[in-house]
């Protein structure tokens, strides 16, 4: 099987939580909706549920918090509140993204590499102005075999069931994976909003004891690699 392998750096992010307010709480790793964004904006269309699987890995070098002033934007006058309020901002710092992607179409696979080798504009993941500069974009050949590894190398996003087979302990986080346009009825208006997915993942820090090794895993030649999505390859 063949998958898109990325490697990607960026010198700041914010992968913001959705529920945060007062403080604007980052990921600690890209989530999947995230990266299924940038992907359909890539290939101009939205995505099916299932025509996609990731692998998100990576590592940041230091988390900083960051006082930033913000003004909310008034919708019914159409212009920013004079009015301005205090945000704490946590923003990773030197953010190393390993990524993997499969898709049902070899074609869509093959689209997405060339446009992450040629990018028709500034790419980034998260805020606008975190642009990603993309260290590799390769397809390579992924295969089932043992895990011969007793630590993980990377932090990684693993599916809840696969990190109990390998009894790796993590955080558990409901994250956002597909989405689709629902119209939303707002008094007298109707509004189109994103209705989201949310997958249940661990995410494994680098490091993390793999106390059971006698599974069978994806790997690239390189790599480990563990599935976000619930449609896992075969």
């Amino acid at each position: 099987m063949q998958a898109l392998r990325l490697r990607l750096h960026q010198h700041n992010a914010v992968y913001r939580n959705p529920i945060s307010s007062e403080i604007v709480e980052s990921y600690p790793l890209v989530p999947p909706s995230t990266l299924l964004g940038l992907m359909a904006t890539l290939l101009r269309r939205e995505l099916e549920k299932g025509s996609f699987n990731l692998a998100i890995q990576g590592t940041y070098g230091a988390l900083m918090r960051d006082y930033q002033w913000y003004k909310k934007y008034n919708e019914q006058t159409g212009g920013y509140q004079s009015h301005r309020y205090p945000l704490l901002v946590h923003t990773l710092y030197d953010v190393k993204l390993l990524i993997h992607i499969v898709a049902r179409n070899d074609s869509d696979l093959r689209s997405l590499l060339e446009s992450f080798r040629h990018p028709p504009y500034f790419l980034y993941l998260g805020r606008a102005e975190d642009i990603i500069k993309i260290e590799e974009a390769n397809i390579v050949n992924i295969e089932k075999r043992k895990l011969d590894i007793s630590h993980l190398p990377y932090n990684a996003y693993v599916s809840a069931k696969e990190a109990d087979s390998l009894k790796a302990r993590g955080v558990a986080y409901k994250l956002a994976s597909y989405s689709k346009l629902v119209p939303l009825q707002i008094k007298k208006q109707t509004k189109l909003i994103r209705d989201f997915e949310w997958e249940d993942l661990r995410y494994v820090e680098r490091g993390a004891y793999v106390a059971e090794s006698d599974v069978a895993c994806w790997y690239d030649g390189e790599n480990w690699l563990w599935w976000s999505l619930p449609n896992h390859p075969q």
